[in-house]
């Protein structure tokens, strides 16, 4: 039987737009490639799970204006049930500003809306989704940082006393109470993510050490994305897996974490395993970087498996 994927996270209205290098400070460089689209962590892992074949809710705030329907529409068209999201009232929308260039890029999100939704109010949602039959146990939940800090952790928490299977993006990098990582059955962070919260620069010769001193603090499975690099997984007690990454010519990455989380998400969904849910999800990132923006970037099933037939 197929799994639910419930994500609580943040729905950005995303300003995106190209520049030939980073400006340093005090300077101002000239850019093109002006996109405004759909985004958000927890938004964008909601699409990317629902497009590739998965029965995804999202649980989220977005202000009263006129972006909300712009925001709430796209998740609806695809699938996603939005009955659970809020509309806040007296609150901005939730804006990431994204600069890009040479592959890469630098985000800078204005909270609005996002942080609307507390603890309470998230444990009343998921309990009613229980009692309602809507969830039932091993869904899988999903959560990141762009939301309150405090009900991302409680999320996690209530999630597990549901028998939810909680995968957790801690993203961005902020301190945390590190006593809500045991609720945490699969972390997934990147590298730079993995060195804020180990206080460690990352090399080849420490990547293990690091992981394991990540898994001491009671998380169970944990993804570590190297971007080009592929990525390494690996579970308390085991052997560590390495994944190597596909090779395409990017030209915008901004959402590919986003991608592979979600796609990870529906691969589980299907009852796969982690080797196969890894390698699905690392085929859909890849795919996301060649197109622009971040929701807009995100593949459909059908892409990816042409896509990856075609090119053997």
């Amino acid at each position: 039987m197929s799994k639910n994927i419930i994500v609580f996270g943040s729905m950005n209205v995303d300003f995106s737009i190209a520049c030939s290098k980073m400006p340093k400070e005090g300077e101002t460089v000239l850019g093109d490639d002006l996109l405004i689209t759909q985004g958000g962590k927890g938004a964008n892992q909601a699409l990317a799970a629902a497009k590739l074949g998965a029965n995804v809710k999202m649980l989220a705030s977005v202000a009263d204006d006129n972006f909300s329907n712009f925001l709430i529409d796209n998740l609806k068209n695809n699938n996603i049930c939005v009955k659970n999201i809020i509309k806040a009232k007296n609150s901005n929308s939730s804006i990431a500003f994204i600069l890009r260039s040479n592959n890469d890029n630098r985000i800078i999100i204005n909270k609005g809306a996002n942080v609307y939704i507390q603890a309470d109010d998230i444990k009343k949602t998921l309990n009613s989704l229980a009692k309602n039959k809507e969830i039932k146990e091993n869904d899988i939940f999903i959560t990141q940082l762009e939301c309150d800090i405090k009900a991302s952790l409680e999320a996690l928490k209530y999630a597990k006393e549901l028998n939810l299977y909680t995968i957790f993006n801690p993203a961005p990098a902020l301190k945390i109470d590190k006593s809500y990582l045991k609720y945490v059955d699969l972390f997934i962070l990147n590298q730079s993510e993995c060195e804020f919260y180990t206080k460690e620069n990352l090399n080849e010769n420490n990547l293990i050490t690091n992981i394991d001193k990540l898994l001491s603090l009671g998380i169970k499975e944990l993804i570590l994305t190297l971007s080009s690099k592929g990525c390494i997984y690996k579970k308390q007690g085991q052997k560590e897996l390495r994944f190597l990454a596909n090779k395409v010519k990017s030209i915008d990455t901004t959402a590919a974490g986003d991608c592979f989380i979600g796609a990870l998400a529906a691969s589980f969904s299907k009852n796969n395993d982690i080797a196969k849910s890894i390698e699905f999800a690392s085929k859909a990132a890849a795919l996301s970087t060649l197109k622009l923006g971040a929701q807009s970037s995100i593949p459909s099933l059908e892409e990816v498996n042409n896509f990856f037939k075609e090119n053997k």
